[in-house]
């Protein structure tokens, strides 16, 4: 393993992120200047939250160009304000080559990678980019003795039996950063019908079931069950990204509590899971 590639790699996997953050931040703020200009609101008005806005189809990246004819040959653009707004959308395209730029750099730093060659290359849902930034935020979870350790955090650890939440005025004892990563891990599962996603479906199903029968503990709403079921699946992937990590360099590593002292018999091999991965 080259260390300085390695180390470096880290930065650029960090480094993707803060890019991608600047455009997506300063595209939202074009796009809603758009939508005010366009539905005829003034720039100083004040509207209501955030989260109650409409964004239609019409105001998307990719039909922002013919958005800005039409508003032209409307009148609700002149031709200098249309062709300032082009410029700025160039300015987005030439964000977007430097992205695939770090894309590539990733990919130098992930394929030497041990975690990447053995592992996250043969799970559907793990793409280059998360594998760079599973990496560089876990290493081989070296500094975790126990994958609860590593489970805590990322703040997907429970307490008296309810999710860790953010509390006003309390410091946190997780890291917010890894809770979203764990989230993207999470929805990219899902939408690719990564095999993960099975314990995504059975526990959902079994949530859905415990509210209905207004059981003991139920989540209170579909939502909750959402968040609980995804949680689990993305506890299942970081405990085999765990074992299998730390065997890569020669570390041993412990079943969940559950398993390892109270006997539960719930335990997936993640060896075995791999193979089954890797079958055409």
């Amino acid at each position: 393993m080259n260390s300085l590639i390695s180390e470096l790699g880290r930065v650029v996997a960090e480094g993707f992120y803060d890019h991608q953050h600047v455009r997506i931040a300063e595209m939202n703020r074009v796009r809603d200047v758009l939508r005010k200009k366009n539905e005829g609101i003034a720039f100083d008005q004040v509207e209501e939250k955030k989260e109650e806005k409409t964004y239609d189809e019409k105001y998307k990246d990719e039909n922002l160009p013919l958005l800005l004819e039409q508003m032209l040959s409307e009148g609700k653009l002149m031709q200098d304000e249309r062709d300032y707004i082009n410029n700025i959308l160039t300015l987005h395209v030439e964000a977007l080559k430097n992205e695939y730029k770090y894309e590539k750099l990733m990919s130098a730093f992930v394929s030497q990678e041990k975690a990447y060659t053995e592992f996250l290359k043969h799970v559907r849902g793990i793409r280059m980019i998360l594998s760079a930034n599973i990496i560089k935020n876990f290493g081989y979870c070296e500094k975790y003795n126990h994958v609860s350790s590593l489970w805590k955090h990322c703040g997907l650890h429970v307490v008296a039996g309810h999710a860790i939440k953010k509390v006003k005025g309390q410091k946190l004892d997780f890291n917010p950063k890894l809770r979203t990563l764990c989230w993207k891990i999470g929805d990219s599962f899902v939408k690719s019908r990564s095999p993960y996603r099975q314990f995504y479906d059975s526990e959902k199903e079994r949530q859905l079931a415990l509210m209905e029968n207004k059981a003991e503990g139920a989540p209170v709403s579909k939502m909750h069950a959402e968040l609980r079921s995804r949680r689990k699946m993305v506890k299942i992937f970081l405990q085999h990204y765990y074992v299998i990590s730390r065997s890569l360099v020669g570390l041993e590593s412990s079943e969940p509590y559950p398993q390892e002292r109270m006997g539960h018999k719930s335990y997936i091999n993640p060896f075995e899971f791999l193979d089954k991965m890797k079958m055409p």
